[in-house]
């Protein structure tokens, strides 16, 4: 039996051959974008990484949502936790189900905006390779059932804070895949995989993508920009330009940041909190109890695959000290009597019992 990385390949590999007539492929250039970020390449380890398609356009001509559904087949592969073994196969799927949050329709044709695909995932080093491609699926009730499946699979879980987690369903996303891809009303519509490699000179740092369904010897990439909305535009000047609509398209990004804000969603959470409980009483047994599941914490925060080096070290630092500042509060509120009468409440008193079982 074939393993996961080899099915992806596989999938990847068919798409490719099945590639007659080459899509505009776009690196926009740093100096065609005015989104308002600055450009650092990704050092490993110390930065995030995350895929969004900033906009999508369908022309209307193609019977887009009367006869064909849109499909959106996204890999990104990259290292993933730590090892030399890491290398890790993402695969998401976007669909009607979720592209209807951000349908637009204007003359012409849809267009759709802000869809995340892959990432917050930390960069471990090597290179990363991002492959997008664009399909027309039937409207017939088992293509469109099949799609509808397959894409809420893929987004039943949130990939950037439960990877692992997300990975073990990834092999359903593929088998709906490779279903689709084998039905005759599945149509490719364009596709692009680019490799990014440190080791090979390439710069990695963040960029923008536009995969565009004209012939690639069709499209020039001086004559194209993004704005500060994300929105792609063609023109021979900035100031001239305007919003591309002679072709499908979708313009995709790699953005970067060095801190994530999604802690509150992280698998180590629930023992944060159960160690500010601990730390804001004034009892002895509590407090150790609160020490105890710091130090637990500090070992999640050190394996997470999900955090950079400098993060962890961050939070570490953070909620040790949160966890002395509140029991240093805990005893000054005792001594001045405060809460020198007041009985232990009953979620302490549980908590506390924990610690017979450790003998301490």
């Amino acid at each position: 039996m074939a393993s996961f990385s080899e099915r992806v390949q596989a999938i990847l590999q068919g798409i490719a051959v099945g590639q007659t007539n080459l899509p505009g492929r776009l690196i926009i250039s740093h100096s065609h974008v005015d989104d308002g970020t600055q450009v650092e390449a990704f050092v490993s380890n110390e930065h995030y990484f995350q895929v969004r398609i900033n906009e999508m356009f369908l022309a209307a001509g193609r019977k887009w949502f009367v006869d064909y559904h849109p499909m959106v087949f996204v890999v990104s592969q990259f290292n993933y936790g730590f090892g030399a073994n890491s290398k890790t196969e993402v695969p998401f799927v976007v669909g009607p189900s979720m592209l209807e949050k951000y349908k637009m329709p204007i003359p012409g044709g849809t267009v759709f905006s802000n869809t995340k695909v892959a990432g917050l995932h930390p960069y471990r080093g090597g290179s990363i390779n991002l492959s997008v491609f664009l399909y027309k699926v039937s409207e017939k009730d088992y293509a469109r059932q099949l799609l509808q499946f397959t894409e809420n699979v893929a987004s039943v879980l949130d990939f950037s804070t439960s990877l692992s987690i997300y990975l073990k369903v990834a092999g359903v996303v593929l088998d709906g895949v490779e279903s689709l891809l084998g039905l005759t009303g599945t149509i490719p519509v364009a596709g692009w995989s680019q490799g990014m490699d440190p080791d090979a000179n390439d710069v990695l740092e963040p960029r923008y993508f536009a995969l565009i369904n004209q012939p690639e010897s069709d499209v020039d990439p001086n004559a194209f920009w993004v704005d500060s909305n994300r929105r792609l535009l063609k023109g021979s000047t900035r100031a001239g330009a305007k919003p591309f609509r002679e072709a499908d398209y979708i313009l995709y990004s790699m953005v970067q940041t060095k801190e994530r804000n999604d802690i509150a969603q992280m698998p180590f959470y629930d023992l944060y909190q159960q160690m500010r409980v601990n730390a804001g009483s004034n009892n002895r047994s509590d407090y150790k109890l609160a020490q105890i599941t710091m130090s637990m914490l500090k070992q999640r925060l050190i394996l997470s695959p999900d955090l950079t080096e400098p993060q962890s070290e961050k939070l570490q630092k953070k909620y040790t000290d949160e966890m002395v500042r509140k029991h240093e509060e805990a005893i000054a509120t005792t001594q001045r009597g405060a809460e020198s009468e007041q009985a232990p409440d009953e979620l302490h008193r549980k908590l506390r019992e924990t610690i017979k079982i450790l003998d301490l």
